[in-house]
């Protein structure tokens, strides 16, 4: 019933807002659930929707394309856990590789009463040593997608005061990503309750999201944990593309499509990254895309007042939602741009963005 009305008022939100293509896709909760087509059949009765339920092996590809879509370099294995299963899925070349989804979801882990969890570590393991092909990833990162892991980055954000609260692209090494995950399973509820910006949700199924991980982690023996905030949604997005729109740069197209919205009308990145590469010489072509990114942002701090454009434009940047790019490579944009305004480093010491940037690196940011 809470489902229906929620659903009638975002069908009369999206009618009212003149939304010309809605798609409803309905995942594990629905799937499993035993008035799951009763359910589907009440939506397209009651609030005119159109439902596809998905399979769990639907559910598992477009979460990948989810996370290729953010990260189209991704090597390694992708774990996305929602409340009625977890998406298991091995990345590489730009591609999808093994699937699986389990019935290992959060909802799934939380302690009900006197009987415990329905999730026991018995049951994980015996899911996960039925997987031959996850010794694969080993060496390689694994991709954390969902919301209950997305509260773990944001609580061990705030125990290391990190400087860019940006959860997408947020890395720690396995061994530190290990420690943690023991550390936050053994937090209380009323420990929890203090972490700014948790739900009750999410609140109530961290502890569990870091048992599953803490085991993914000993299973797959990656070298990292990499944090990533798309999935499921983005990947139905993703899914509908052509093939060129598919193999565009994401960094690229999202800054080009900044500085249509927010830049000059004459600006031309691809112009004068071309313009300044003489000045570079051969200096990869990771630099090359980061060079070219910066391009595309250059000009959108003209409308800022001159007194305090320069740190306008470089906390924009550094917070700006954009994906194909690290938290480091992040910094480096942001510092690229906005050192065309200002002499950055007074900005760079009090966003302590020299924590985790080298004076190379900053120097190679402000040359650009």
């Amino acid at each position: 019933e809470m489902a229906i009305k929620c659903l009638q008022r975002f069908m009369a939100l999206s009618e009212s807002m003149g939304v010309l293509q809605l798609q409803a896709v309905a995942t594990a909760a629905v799937r499993d659930a035993s008035n799951g087509a009763s359910f589907v059949d009440r939506l397209r009765r009651e609030c005119g929707m159109e439902v596809r339920v998905l399979s769990g092996a639907q559910e598992a590809e477009l979460s990948g394309y989810g996370a290729l879509s953010a990260m189209p370099n991704a090597a390694g294995i992708m774990g996305d856990l929602g409340g009625g299963s977890v998406e298991l899925v091995r990345l590489g070349a730009g591609k999808l590789h093994e699937r699986v989804t389990l019935p290992l979801g959060a909802l799934r882990g939380l302690q009900s009463g006197k009987a415990g969890s329905e999730v026991s570590d018995n049951v994980i393991d015996s899911h996960l040593a039925q997987l031959d092909w996850l010794d694969v990833v080993a060496g390689q990162d694994f991709y954390a997608v969902g919301g209950a892991w997305r509260a773990m980055a944001r609580i061990h954000m705030a125990q290391v005061n990190y400087p860019i609260h940006v959860i997408h692209h947020y890395t720690l090494g396995a061994r530190e990503a290990l420690n943690f995950a023991r550390f936050v399973g053994n937090l209380s509820r009323k420990t929890l309750k203090g972490v700014q910006g948790l739900s009750r949700q999410r609140i109530d199924s961290v502890p569990y999201a870091a048992r599953l991980l803490e085991k993914l982690l000993k299973k797959t023996k990656v070298q990292r944990i990499v944090f990533c905030a798309y999935g499921l949604r983005e990947g139905c997005l993703f899914e509908q593309l052509t093939r060129k729109r598919k193999e565009q740069d994401p960094l690229i197209a999202m800054t080009r499509e900044v500085s249509r919205r927010v830049g000059r009308s004459t600006s031309d990145g691809e112009m004068l990254a071309d313009w300044i590469a003489p000045v570079f010489g051969e200096d990869g072509a990771n630099m090359q895309r980061l060079r070219y990114a910066s391009a595309n942002l250059a000009d959108i701090g003209w409308s800022e007042h001159p007194d305090y454009r320069a740190e306008q434009v470089f906390l924009r940047i550094l917070r700006m939602p954009l994906v194909g790019i690290s938290h480091e490579e992040r910094a480096i944009l942001a510092l690229a741009v906005a050192s065309r305004h200002a002499a950055m480093e007074q900005i760079v010491r009090r966003w302590r963005i020299d924590c985790f940037l080298s004076e190379e690196r900053v120097a190679q940011a402000r040359s650009i």
